[in-house]
């Protein structure tokens, strides 16, 4: 069993081999020993793998902000193919369909099928996965630490904490099923160390018995309206070419925590004719956040100030005619440093 609150730098150890132990310890013995002795990078490694590896079926809970919504999954892995329906368990039904190529949102409620492209290398990741991605995660930035074993959906996890170096990032916790590797339970926790979102499974089974058409739309979608948007999604770091070119933006953001870096710039057409919006990405690896620019902002929308969005922050000022708004899961101090330092600068 794990040592409880043992603590790791995020870069890889290598478990050592001789315990001490008798040349008398059988094989399996020694297996059980080596797992036990995981590191927290171990299991997260392990995580970021294993929904492309086994089919299950589960319930799956998300709270945040006293609201709560409960999903029905259903997780398949083919030949290395991997296709999943989430179906909401509220009134309005709603479903979303997950393949290599793309991701499907249809909305019963309001005749509506919004498709959009899945993620550039076409690996549909686990739902609990979706929410925040570890596999970029700095020890600059965080540390990670083991916690006592736990048990989720009648499943024994190991938990793993990833506490912030500082009070500019939130906090996390995950309980990884220790048989599969898989996310069965994830906790977003603010500065003191609370929970303000939880999503978990509250069942959950493993097989590899999962029909093709239990993945597939349950949802007659006559005469809906379809919208599809544009290619595969990807992020700025997914090659040298795409790295962004703040100078051709006229923008930029002066103030942020330490291991915050610009990771994609977008821009196009705001409400009005004329209006456009500007959108700078910042990540820490882990957390990030969202300055929007906007200008020809209508008077009714030009307040500045504080508000909150469930586990989402944002503070939104003026900068000469310009709307500015930082918003991202992250505590209300970042979004407000970031969104009072934007300046203009001159475009090159």
């Amino acid at each position: 069993m794990l040592v409880a609150s043992r603590v790791y730098s995020t870069q890889k150890s290598v478990p050592a081999i001789s315990r001490g132990i008798g040349v008398a310890v059988i094989c399996s013995s020694w297996l059980a020993a080596a797992v036990a002795d995981d590191s927290p990078q171990d299991w997260l490694d392990r995580m970021a793998g294993a929904s492309g590896k086994i089919s299950y079926r589960g319930t799956l809970v998300h709270m945040c902000g006293g609201k709560v919504d409960v999903v029905k999954v259903v997780h398949r892995v083919q030949d290395g193919r991997i296709t999943e329906r989430v179906k909401s368990l509220d009134a309005d039904g709603r479903e979303i369909i997950r393949n290599p190529e793309e991701v499907m949102c249809i909305l019963p409620d309001q005749r509506t099928v919004l498709v959009g492209a899945q993620q550039a290398d076409g690996h549909a990741d686990h739902l609990l996965e979706v929410q925040v991605s570890f596999a970029n995660l700095n020890d600059r930035n965080y540390r990670l630490q083991t916690q006592q074993q736990a048990h989720v959906a009648g499943r024994v996890a190991e938990v793993i904490a990833i506490r912030p170096i500082d009070n500019f990032r939130f906090g996390y916790r995950l309980w990884i099923d220790r048989e599969h590797a898989l996310p069965l339970k994830y906790e977003l926790l603010d500065e003191r160390g609370e929970s303000i979102e939880q999503t978990l499974y509250t069942q959950i089974s493993f097989t590899d018995g999962i029909r093709e058409t239990e993945v597939e739309p349950t949802i007659v979608m006559d005469s809906f309206v379809w919208h599809r948007s544009g290619g595969a999604v990807s992020s700025a770091t997914d090659s040298a070419a795409a790295v962004p070119d703040i100078a051709a933006v006229g923008w930029r953001v002066e103030e942020m925590p330490s291991g915050f870096e610009l990771v994609a710039v977008e821009a196009g057409p705001a409400g009005g004719a004329q209006a456009e919006t500007r959108q700078l990405v910042y990540s820490d690896g882990l957390a990030s956040v969202s300055v929007f620019i906007e200008s020809e902002a209508d008077e009714s929308e030009r307040r500045a100030g504080a508000s909150e969005m469930g586990a989402m922050n944002a503070y939104t000022t003026m900068v000469d005619e310009f709307l500015v708004t930082a918003v991202g899961g992250v505590p209300l101090r970042t979004a407000t440093m970031m969104a009072l330092s934007v300046t203009r600068t001159p475009v090159e």
